[in-house]
């Protein structure tokens, strides 16, 4: 059991959602067809999702324990018009700085805070956002299916390494 960091995430179940034991409900749950279906990418330790209500927009973390940590995989629909992402990720690679990262998400206009920020290229074409929190300790990277799902790769000690390999893997898979 990973708990939470200091950064208040819990890493067991990151969406405070509910356990899902049949991984063919989720979309019923979320209001979404998932994009990236548990594969290989070692052992899942736990599937949880938080619905879609009104107003609401549902997501799953599929969690799992490999070789390089815990790592969780997010999907959620994107919670702002699609062909905003590369102005957002251009914003958020600019205003990023070695000492700290603090701009507006797109949803709620509050603060996200990490150290440093960059484009990334996938696989299958996406242009991902990569960001290291200020000490290096800890990476993820996010980018959007066309199918209005936006994936997440992140962990409580998830290199950039790390990030960017699982994140090449999944993309080269979809």
């Amino acid at each position: 059991m990973t708990g939470p960091n200091e950064g208040g995430i819990d890493w067991d179940n990151p969406i405070g959602g509910q356990p899902v034991q049949d991984v063919s409900a989720i979309p019923g749950v979320v209001g979404f067809s998932i994009v990236v279906p548990p594969k290989s990418l070692g052992d899942l330790v736990g599937v949880y999702a938080t619905p879609a209500t009104d107003g609401g927009l549902g997501a799953v973390d599929f969690v799992y324990d490999l070789d390089r940590g815990r790592v969780v995989v997010g999907e959620g629909l994107w919670d702002f018009p699609p062909d905003h992402w590369r102005e957002w990720v251009d914003s958020v690679v600019a205003t990023s700085d070695a000492a700290a990262l603090r701009t507006p998400s797109p949803s709620e206009g509050s603060e996200i805070v990490f150290g440093s920020a960059q484009t990334y290229a996938l696989a299958n074409g996406r242009l991902g956002l990569l960001t290291t929190s200020e000490d290096g300790k800890q990476s993820d990277i996010q980018w959007p299916e066309p199918s209005g799902v936006q994936v997440v790769v992140q962990g409580p000690n998830l290199s950039v390494d790390h990030a960017t390999e699982i994140a090449q893997e999944i993309a080269a898979s979809l």
